[in-house]
């Protein structure tokens, strides 16, 4: 299902966080991209493992890197995961890890995308 915004983060947004230093929204993009890959794993282990506290902790810090990329839905979706961690809802893990997954993997193709190209 292709959402009718295809941007999964605000370009502009981030652009104006950095005052349009594109070498500086390049070098954050890139320091995100990759911290994800490790942590996204450890967010899934800790998923499958039905571990509340790790489930949590990981999720809150999605939430604050992809809310600092303007990348607002994902940051939404960490937030559900990390209250759900908070609450101890294990048996919810499993579908909540899977819409932030999705919007995890549409994130991570859009900054590989600005890195690759133009950060406009």
């Amino acid at each position: 299902m292709e959402k009718q915004n295809s941007n999964s983060l605000d370009r502009e947004e981030l652009l104006n966080r950095v005052e349009h230093d594109e070498e500086l929204a390049r070098e954050i993009l890139g320091i995100f991209q990759t911290d994800s890959a490790a942590n996204r794993d450890s967010l899934r282990v800790a998923v499958e493992s039905r571990n509340a506290d790790e489930v949590r902790s990981l999720a809150h810090g999605f939430k604050g890197m992809l809310a600092n990329l303007s990348a607002n839905s994902a940051s939404a979706s960490a937030g559900s995961l990390e209250t759900l961690g908070k609450e101890g809802k294990a048996n919810e893990f499993a579908a909540a890890w899977q819409a932030f997954d999705n919007e995890l993997s549409s994130v991570l193709k859009e900054v590989e995308q600005m890195l690759a190209g133009a950060i406009q």
